[in-house]
């Protein structure tokens, strides 16, 4: 392994029974490398090494690590195609992403949020820390911590724990967010049409705004 890992494009080193394979970035760095190590002696009495390429015709040079990360990017990918973007009803910023749409999750009786499964719905957060709120219930005083749009700070949710606080659940407050999947993004893409006039004008047709959920 030492032989190749400081070598340009060098990706993995993996011994195979009696072989062992060493995958780079692309074809040209493993062609370098088969120059610059084959014939090498560790000692002067060794017969030198035999490197060459992988005899598997139906794969590409790059190696088998190097089309396993490509794999997994692909599946991260469109798996991520499937997740919902909600963006701030207020300023449109991104603020949390998750595996179903908030109106498919429970209602609060309390104010109508919506509860986010922390661990089971929600895929990424990003809120700032809005301090906490006192609010008076029938049945006594209510602590929220609340989470404020990163962009204009308005309130979005709130979680019923300190930040520093492990809980399993998060309150999205009704109307704070807008969805933003990703069909409706290409949605909003594709009809948004920019045209240029002989004299040079831009003419931009008109879209619907996106209703929030």
């Amino acid at each position: 392994m030492h032989l190749f890992k400081d070598l340009d494009g060098f990706v993995a080193f993996r011994r195979v029974r009696s072989m062992c394979f060493v995958d780079f970035q692309s074809k040209q760095q493993a062609t370098a490398a088969i120059w610059r190590t084959n014939s090498h002696k560790f000692s002067p009495t060794d017969e030198g090494i035999l490197v060459s390429y992988d005899k598997d015709d139906n794969e590409e040079r790059g190696g088998w690590s190097v089309r396993k990360r490509e794999d997994e990017k692909r599946k991260r990918q469109e798996t991520d195609a499937t997740r919902i973007h909600y963006h701030c009803s207020a300023c449109s910023h991104f603020c949390l992403k998750l595996v179903v749409p908030l109106t498919e999750l429970p209602a609060r009786k309390t104010d109508g949020s919506r509860v986010v499964d922390m661990a089971k719905d929600l895929v990424h957060l990003m809120c700032a820390k809005g301090g906490v709120k006192l609010l008076k219930r029938e049945k006594g005083t209510e602590k929220q911590f609340r989470y404020n749009c990163e962009l204009c700070d308005l309130c979005v949710g709130y979680r019923p724990v300190s930040y520093e606080q492990e809980t399993k659940f998060m309150y999205v407050l009704p109307e704070a967010l807008s969805r933003r999947d990703a069909e409706q993004q290409q949605t909003k893409a594709t009809n948004k049409e920019i045209d240029l006039s002989g004299d040079g004008t831009e003419i931009v047709e008109p879209k619907t705004d996106l209703a929030p959920s």
